[in-house]
């Protein structure tokens, strides 16, 4: 603060001025007034001034004088006669000792609020400026109490700080094992993901292995039950492919009717032959209409032809199998005599087909056909023919015998012999 060197003395004291400076302080313009109580209330320099005004040291030191010659013709209106420095004196020295630190801080932050009341800051100085001692030392303890809290504050938001960095670094290294843990799950998906697709090849693999082997084995029993008629129709080796094809389709169609059949709780043998060939003729008409565009109307009529009495062909074929590398094969024509005379036989003892029932239509070897193929098979051929009768029957028997112990019931015997002939049989029928 500049200090006052005029060698003159004021020519009022304080007692005197203190009750009126209010009012005339009320009547100066704000810029004046601001400029009175930043430099002798607050006691900043002409620099701090102007910079609190927004002007120059320079402007800031015109205006100050200014201002307290204006007050000082106030205060004279009002009977307070002094001069100029005479009053930049005397409220420069008593503004310093009656106002602490704390309130020339007060009043600059009144000074700038252009909103608080003029009275009410001015009145505030003078009521500082009439402190006593005492009341000067609890002010000065308060403001201690403040620094203490204020210190205290500092060391709590300090603290408070440090936890908030602390929890940030503890956030930290949870992201980054929050990071690496999603990393390892993305690594056990792709794991899972790559044992489930091996699963399911392996499964696949295997699927297609049963399918294919499944594949050879009913092929195989198509070349034993169609061999004689493949050997007949002397086709192009696509064209068998084609009608192999079509012949596997069409006992998966015939499967289905069993399948469906058994839904129902009835055996496709309990079935009578006709309300099955029934049946069969309405599930494989699709695929007939195939085969007789591949094969053609005279192929298709020999097709139609075996496949009417496949049982019977079938089992005749197995007979030429065993006299193929013999010096008496069996011809075609004598598996088509045999497969006719066993149709014949089969109609002679069972007249009424609705009423026989599947597996009674394909019973072994009748005895009466043994006995006409020895009219036009060789000895050795009848031989064969004979073994072969002896074993079908066996079959049955073993058949019959099995199914009674598991169904707890006895094999049905077909229908009497034909009193007729009395060198028809009745053979012994399933249940």
């Amino acid at each position: 603060m500049q200090i006052m060197t005029h060698a003159e003395e004021p020519t009022v004291d304080w007692q005197q001025l203190s009750p009126l400076l209010d009012d005339a302080m009320q009547e100066l313009g704000e810029r004046d007034r601001q400029a009175v109580l930043l430099r002798y209330f607050s006691g900043q320099t002409f620099a701090e001034i102007g910079s609190r005004l927004g002007v120059t040291e320079e402007a800031a030191r015109k205006r100050v004088a200014r201002a307290l010659d204006r007050l000082r013709l106030l205060l004279t209106s009002r009977g307070v006669s002094s001069t100029t420095a005479a009053l930049g004196l005397i409220l420069a020295n008593q503004a310093v000792t009656a106002a602490p630190a704390i309130v020339s801080n007060a009043v600059v932050g009144a000074v700038v609020n252009t909103t608080a009341g003029v009275g009410g800051i001015t009145a505030a100085l003078l009521e500082f400026m009439a402190m006593t001692k005492t009341q000067l030392g609890i002010v000065g303890a308060l403001a201690g109490l403040c620094a203490l809290i204020t210190v205290s504050q500092y060391r709590s938001v300090a603290s408070r700080r440090s936890e908030l960095a602390n929890l940030q670094q503890e956030n930290g290294r949870l992201a980054s094992q929050l990071v690496a843990m999603e990393k390892q799950v993305v690594a056990l998906r792709a794991a899972d993901t790559r044992r489930s697709h091996l699963a399911s090849a392996k499964l696949f693999a295997e699927e297609t292995e049963t399918q294919r082997m499944e594949q050879i084995r009913r092929t195989g029993a198509l070349d034993q039950t169609y061999a004689g008629l493949f050997r007949r129709l002397k086709l192009a080796p696509v064209q068998l492919a084609q009608l192999k094809e079509l012949l596997l389709e069409r006992q998966s169609r015939e499967a289905d009717i069993r399948r469906a059949l058994q839904e129902q709780g009835v055996a496709a043998e309990e079935v009578s032959h006709a309300l099955f060939a029934k049946l069969k003729a309405v599930a494989t008409d699709e695929v007939d209409g195939r085969i007789r565009a591949l094969l053609g109307a005279d192929g298709f009529s020999r097709f139609s032809a075996y496949a009417s009495s496949e049982g019977k062909h079938q089992l005749y074929e197995e007979l030429a199998v065993h006299l193929r590398d013999t010096d008496s094969p069996l011809t075609d024509e004598q598996v088509d005599r045999l497969v006719a005379l066993t149709a014949a036989a089969r109609v002679a003892q069972f007249p009424d087909r609705d009423a026989v029932s599947v597996e009674q239509y394909n019973l072994p070897i009748p005895d009466e056909v043994v006995q006409e193929a020895s009219k036009f098979l060789s000895s050795r051929q009848l031989d064969v023919l004979r073994q072969l009768k002896a074993v079908r029957e066996g079959m049955v028997q073993m058949i019959a015998m099995n199914r009674a112990s598991v169904s707890g019931s006895r094999p049905i015997v077909g229908p009497p012999v034909d009193k007729r002939s009395s060198s028809q049989k009745t053979g012994e029928v399933m249940p």
